[in-house]
């Protein structure tokens, strides 16, 4: 069940860390970051986020400016955002 849905949103097998986004509120804190369905949220101020708990906690301890890496489309890409 896992690999076909690796499969199906088409994440790379040595893709093993983050948080898949598989919704975004209208109005959200995450639509307001540019983060979109399907994105994977890795890294939050270069912290690995392995799970919902860990995005959470970075972001509440973060300063202003947050950096959020994250995969998308087969790519890694950074933003940058402000609270």
């Amino acid at each position: 069940p896992v690999a076909a849905a690796r499969a199906r949103v088409q994440l790379p097998d040595d893709l093993n860390d983050g948080v898949f986004v598989t919704d975004v509120a209208s109005g959200s804190l995450a639509e307001k970051m540019g983060i979109q369905p399907g994105d994977v949220i890795l890294a939050l101020n270069r912290q690995k986020i392995k799970s919902g708990k860990d995005l959470q906690n970075e972001y509440q301890k973060a300063p202003r400016k947050v950096a959020v890496l994250l995969y998308r489309n087969g790519a890694t890409l950074y933003l940058m955002i402000q609270k």
